[in-house]
């Protein structure tokens, strides 16, 4: 399969994070007038007003929206297929994307399959859908880059697998083994506090798993919660030698 080199992807991202942020979207510059809001298949963001909350925001600036609520936690192709033809159809012209990474990764690559024609993978060189392609360039001397370690992250019907396992093939495959940048890595943590400009005591680490977010925040000095809404439940945080400062239901259990 052949990399497809000419697309029309515009995608001027703006995120907008933090306490009283959404009550200020209104307030911003819009790009269209028919919005297609893309959230999780998950529970939350209806439950606790953000969906209804960023809808009557976009009315008030006078935006017609419009809901695409399949994202799953690890986004899949027909994820991506399903939110492009949905802003098809309702002739969306932007697209806003509410809710944590999945969702802001997928949402960019709906504005892409919105927009242009033939599959998502076309426009990938990349990915669990081109191992073979992958190992090829690794055996040509490309260096193999991982995000980050997670084995296995949750979705609405089980366990899916993460990054690790989807790299394990390529390593297998080739002989080579991976650099791994992010989390467990110390280097993505020392990275992030360089760029905000603050020291490891100043800082926390928030994530759901022991075995990477936790250990990255132990390794790197920085404060440490553990949310038991993803991966790790409490019965198994006993099976580190290493244990989080806080463990929280969830991220809604934050302290302020």
């Amino acid at each position: 399969m052949n990399t497809n080199t000419n697309y029309d992807m515009y995608v001027p991202t703006r995120v907008m994070f933090g306490a009283g942020m959404l009550d200020k979207l209104n307030e911003q510059p819009m790009p269209g007038r028919r919005a297609l809001i893309v959230i999780s298949n998950g529970k939350s963001t209806r439950a606790n007003g953000y969906l209804s909350r960023t809808e009557e925001q976009l009315h008030k600036a006078g935006v017609e929206t419009f809901l695409f609520d399949g994202v799953m936690p690890n986004p899949t192709v027909g994820n991506v297929d399903a939110g492009a033809k949905a802003a098809r159809e309702k002739g969306c012209d932007f697209l806003v994307a509410l809710g944590g990474g999945s969702v802001m990764d997928c949402t960019k690559a709906i504005a892409v399959m919105a927009t242009n024609e033939g599959e998502l993978w076309d426009y990938v060189p990349i990915g669990s859908g081109k191992v073979l392609q992958a190992v090829r360039l690794v055996e040509k001397g490309a260096r193999l880059i991982g995000t980050n370690t997670d084995l296995t992250g949750p979705t609405e019907s089980g366990i899916a697998p993460a990054c690790r396992a989807l790299v394990a093939p390529i390593e297998l495959a080739t002989g080579k083994s991976a650099y791994f940048v992010g989390k467990p890595n110390p280097l993505m943590m020392r990275t992030g506090l360089r760029l905000l400009g603050v020291h490891s005591e100043e800082a926390a680490i928030i994530g759901d798993r022991m075995d990477t977010d936790m250990v990255a925040g132990v390794e790197s000095g920085l404060d440490t919660a553990l949310v038991l809404s993803g991966v790790t439940t409490r019965e198994e945080i006993g099976q580190y030698p290493y244990r989080p400062r806080l463990v929280l239901n969830g991220v809604m259990d934050i302290p302020g």
